[in-house]
């Protein structure tokens, strides 16, 4: 008696044409967002296509957008990766209708349309709060970071750039020298001659661009910041003789000597700490319900994240507003990152601003809700730090500021386990595209999960 294992024929043709999505679960998510895109609004794809059918055919925007979108939902953020899966899983092939988009084709599209992609995170948001997930009485908000696809070793500062600019040029020098003396020696022998310039040549020359373009940015940066830093000298001169005025910060030299650098490969991104030291990345900040919803989603271009408090609350209004969401956010809590005199008090159309819970530093450093009873004396006199203190330490503050690393640090956890802690892309603009495809991603899971618990399918 042989063995008893399963059989199967290559040779078995098909009696009927088979129906891919037979292959899938009726509840599979690849249904789930072909039906959540064909719901989305997307006049701002299709308006850069000709009306008139002329010119070659393109692929329909509705499926690019549902395969890219569920790509991103299964941490598949490389267009060749997305290529290979279109010919071999079941899945993507049911999301591109059995077509095979090469990688150019797909990375084309992304570039192409980087806006209207950003705007499919508002979409999603709609779909979300209109499956009742988006509740923003209380919202989390931190940053974290993204690995850039750079090296820090080709960090330059403007010394380094000017020498390397040098030594570029000299390289250049000796290699056109040595293609003349070719050149001389193919035409004493009268053989043809390559016009084209050698290979290596090119890359000097593309280097030695790049390396020029690196200056003049990192001369501008240091002027603008040499301004700023100016000005903030002489304000703070001026307001420290007098009563009753307390002065701004002092300037110091770690602002201009951070502008003083940029990066040959990336100069969008920054020299930042994360878990494994000091490494080239980007700050990536994001607003999130209790219901570890994603209500806002950006880039910054700072490494600290103080200056990201109040543009992320407002890009959070925006965001619940396109979509549809009246419900006005009461709190929001934030770890001692984010403690500023701005920060902490916010009078800015007090209104409508949500109660910050921002930690405030206290004595030994240690920022955690259950050690605010002591704050630094050094900020005894400013009346904004004693009431977020206050704020932060009484009960009620104490229970929601509690709260904040079970909204939000899951949600970062979750997409870094998925994506990955690096991003695929390089300069601001992209990166905050891969971002935001991210954080709708996110929201799309949920919602996915959350409609298959209260309407199982049958």
């Amino acid at each position: 008696m042989g063995f008893n294992f399963v059989g199967g024929d290559l040779d078995q043709g098909f009696l009927l044409p088979p129906d891919m999505r037979e292959w899938l679960d009726p509840d599979d998510l690849a249904f789930f967002v072909s039906d959540a895109v064909a719901q989305f609004d997307l006049a701002e794809f299709t308006a850069s296509y000709r009306r008139d059918g002329g010119g070659g055919a393109a692929y329909d925007p509705e499926m690019m957008v549902a395969l890219l979108l569920f790509a991103y939902c299964e941490g598949v953020k490389s267009s060749r990766q997305i290529e290979r899966r279109c010919r071999r899983d079941v899945a993507y092939r049911v999301l591109s209708r059995n077509q095979q988009p090469d990688h150019a084709t797909i990375a084309r599209f992304r570039d192409r349309h980087r806006a209207a992609l950003r705007a499919v995170f508002v979409q999603v948001l709609r779909l979300c709060a209109e499956a009742g997930l988006v509740r923003v009485g209380l919202v989390a908000l931190d940053g974290t970071k993204l690995r850039a696809d750079a090296s820090g070793l080709k960090n330059y500062d403007i010394d380094r750039a000017v020498t390397a600019i040098g030594q570029v040029e000299k390289q250049i020098e000796e290699l056109l020298t040595a293609a003349a003396r070719t050149d001389a020696a193919e035409d004493a022998a009268e053989q043809d001659k390559h016009d084209d310039p050698p290979a290596q040549l090119r890359q000097r020359q593309h280097r030695l661009a790049a390396l020029r373009a690196a200056k003049d940015r990192l001369a501008a940066q240091a002027a603008e910041v040499q301004r700023v830093q100016d000005q903030r000298r002489a304000d703070y001169d001026a307001a420290r003789g007098k009563r009753g005025v307390r002065p701004a910060v002092k300037p110091t030299e770690r602002a201009l000597a951070a502008a003083r650098r940029t990066n040959l490969t990336d100069p969008d991104s920054r020299v930042m700490h994360i878990a494994g030291g000091l490494m080239q990345s980007f700050n990536a900040q994001a607003v999130v319900t209790s219901g570890q919803i994603v209500v806002a989603a950006e880039v910054v271009p700072q490494a600290v994240d103080y200056d990201a408090f109040h543009p992320m609350l407002d890009a959070a209004r925006v965001a619940l507003d396109q979509a549809g969401v009246n419900e006005r956010i009461r709190a929001v809590v934030a770890d001692a990152g984010y403690s500023s005199k701005n920060n902490r008090d916010h009078v800015r159309a007090p209104s409508d601003r949500p109660i910050a819970l921002v930690a405030v530093p206290t004595l030994g450093g240690n920022n955690q809700p259950d050690c605010q009873d002591r704050p630094d004396p050094r900020f005894s006199k400013d009346r904004a730090f004693d009431r977020a203190a206050r704020r932060i330490t009484n009960p009620a503050g104490r229970r929601l500021y509690a709260r904040r690393k079970i909204i939000i640090e899951p949600v970062f956890g979750q997409m870094k386990q998925r994506s990955g802690p690096r991003v695929q892309h390089r300069g601001r603009d992209k990166v905050n595209t891969e971002w935001k495809m991210m954080a709708a991603a996110h929201n799309l899971l949920k919602c996915w999960r959350h409609l298959r618990t209260v309407q199982p399918a049958h």
